[in-house]
């Protein structure tokens, strides 16, 4: 336990801040990571921003999973858990 003031965040608004969604990207599983390598396909800043905000609007309509179909790939999200768990082409 630390004594002192903190410099950093009370704990009160990095709550706040995780339930408003704010910090929380979408993850690549394992497994969608290695079906990424292994077809070459590789995810700029911009797809995953795309695949952030899809993944967002899938939360606000109440989805747990969801295909995603973004060009020629799709990806199968769990929208709870902000995960992509596989990747195909």
């Amino acid at each position: 336990m630390r004594s002192g003031k903190s410099s950093g965040l009370s704990f009160d608004r990095v709550l706040a801040r995780l339930s408003d969604g704010e910090n929380r990207s979408v993850k690549i599983s394992a497994h969608a990571e290695a079906r990424l390598r292994q077809r070459r396909i590789y995810l700029s800043s911009e797809d995953m921003e795309r695949i952030n905000r899809a993944v967002e609007k899938m939360n606000e309509k109440g989805a747990k999973e969801s295909l995603l179909l973004m060009r020629d790939l799709a990806l199968l999200v769990n929208v709870r858990n902000r995960t992509v768990i596989t990747a195909l082409d």
